[in-house]
């Protein structure tokens, strides 16, 4: 499992950026933070790389969004023990 933390940059403008938050809303593998001005931070569950560039791709094409920044990734080992740094 592979955690996304997001920054969407908001158009605005854009008519559509109001109804943004209930729509990533639908889909349990997002989790959205307040958004502050032009930006909402988001962080994404995905399974792997391709599902993580999907995503990316996905939330780029939402209504409203200018541009989607990566500032963080976190791969997520199932098989690796938790007490070990």
């Amino acid at each position: 499992m592979i955690t996304l933390g997001l920054v969407l940059t908001l158009d605005p403008d854009h008519p559509e950026i109001s109804r943004l938050p209930s729509r990533l809303a639908e889909w349990p593998e997002c989790s959205t933070g307040s958004r502050q001005d032009a930006w909402l931070p988001l962080a994404v569950e995905a399974l792997d790389e391709e599902a993580c560039r999907n995503w990316h791709d996905r939330l780029a094409a939402l209504p409203g969004v200018a541009f989607v920044d990566v500032v963080h990734v976190r791969f997520n080992d199932s098989n690796s023990d938790s007490g070990n740094s």
